[in-house]
C-alpha cells in the first residue's frame, strides 16, 4: 500500500538489532505496542483499514492475530493505550475498552474511552480521558475518579505513585505533572511550564525514582532551547519526585534462604528521597562480624543519586 507499518528492535547502545514490516496490501499503521512480561510484544495495528491486535514473540513470530473493534481517531490518539495486568490479560482502548487473555480470546468490553491504560502492582487498571484519571478494579468496576483538565499521558512507578501530565494540568494553565498514591490522594505537583506552549505527549518511571517525559514545546522551558528554532520543538526530559510526596524505602533480598557460604545481595530502593541523600546501615547478631560482607564493616552509608 501508500504505507507500510514497521517495528525496530533498539539496543541500549542506539544500535539496531531487529526490524519486522507489516504489508497487507493496503496502509498499515502501528498504532501501540507494549512490552509484556514473558518477552513477548502486545501490537496493535491497522492493516488494510481493518484494527488488529497481535502477539509477536521475542523471536519475531506473530503466534496470535485477532480483529478487534475499529480505532476511533476522533478519540484523542496517544501512545501507552496497551497494558497488561497481573494475570497476563492485555486492555486495549479508544473508544471502546477492551480486555483480551494472554491467548489472545477476546474477555470483556467496556463503554469507557480513554488514551491512557497503565496496570498497578495492585491488580488494578488507571485509565486516561479527557475528564482525567481513573482507577478501576480487574472486573472493570470503578474505584475513584479524579477529574483534570487537558491531561495527556500517563505512568506509574513501582511504588504504586501514579504521574498524571497535561498542558494546562496545573490550575486550568499551566503545564505539569501531577502525582497521586494509589487511594487517589494527590502527593506532589511538578510545574514545567507556562499554559498553552508545552505539551508532554509521553511519560515513564525509573527505577532510579525520577520521572521521564517527552513531548512538544514552543516555549524555552529549560534555558538551553538550542538554535534556530520551528515554532514548535521536541523535547526529552527528566525530574525527580517533589519532596512533597511522602519518602518511600524498600529493602528487597536477592533470595529469602540461601545455603551455607553462598552470597545473598540487598537491595535498597527508594522515592521521594531528595537526590543527595545519605542513608546509614548497619547489621547485628550472633555470629556475625564484618567478615561476613563485602564491605568489610557492620556499617556503612551511601548517597541517593
Amino acid at each position: 500500500g501508500s504505507y507500510d507499518a514497521w517495528l525496530h528492535k533498539w539496543s541500549s547502545r542506539g544500535g539496531i538489532i531487529e526490524e519486522s514490516y507489516v504489508h497487507s496490501g493496503g496502509d498499515d499503521t502501528v498504532l501501540d505496542l507494549e512490552s509484556l512480561d514473558d518477552g513477548a510484544l502486545a501490537i496493535r495495528s491497522i492493516e488494510g483499514g481493518v484494527t488488529y491486535l497481535s502477539r509477536q514473540e521475542a523471536n519475531g513470530s506473530v503466534s496470535w492475530k485477532v480483529k478487534t473493534r475499529d480505532f476511533a481517531f476522533k478519540t484523542q490518539v496517544m501512545m501507552d493505550n496497551i497494558t497488561e495486568d497481573m494475570q497476563g490479560n492485555i486492555y486495549i482502548g479508544g473508544q471502546i475498552l477492551e480486555v483480551y487473555s494472554r491467548s489472545g480470546v477476546k474477555l470483556k468490553e467496556s463503554a469507557v474511552d480513554s488514551y491512557g491504560i497503565r496496570a498497578g502492582d495492585d491488580g488494578s487498571i488507571y485509565l486516561l480521558n479527557r475528564s482525567g484519571i481513573h482507577k478501576y478494579s480487574t472486573d472493570l468496576g470503578l474505584q475513584w475518579s479524579k477529574g483534570l483538565f487537558m491531561a495527556e499521558a500517563l505512568a506509574i512507578d513501582a511504588n504504586g505513585f501514579i504521574y498524571v501530565s497535561g498542558s494546562q494540568i496545573l490550575d486550568n494553565r499551566n503545564a505539569g505533572i501531577i502525582v497521586f498514591n494509589d487511594e487517589g490522594v494527590e502527593k506532589a505537583r511538578m510545574d514545567i511550564g507556562p499554559d498553552m506552549g508545552t505539551y508532554i505527549s509521553a511519560l515513564e518511571t525509573g527505577a532510579n525514582g525520577k520521572i521521564y517525559m517527552a513531548g512538544y514545546t514552543a516555549r524555552d522551558i529549560s534555558g538551553q532551547r538550542p538554535g534556530p528554532v520551528g515554532s514548535w520543538d521536541g523535547f526529552i526530559g527528566s525530574l525527580s519526585l517533589s519532596e512533597n510526596a511522602d519518602p518511600t524505602y524498600t529493602i528487597t533480598p536477592t533470595a529469602s534462604s540461601i545455603n551455607e557460604g553462598a552470597q545473598l545481595r540487598t537491595n535498597v530502593s527508594t522515592t521521594g528521597v531528595a537526590e543527595g541523600t545519605r542513608l546509614y546501615w548497619s547489621f547485628g547478631g550472633k555470629g556475625i562480624n564484618a567478615g561476613d560482607f563485602s564491605s568489610g564493616s557492620l556499617k556503612g552509608s551511601s548517597t541517593v543519586s
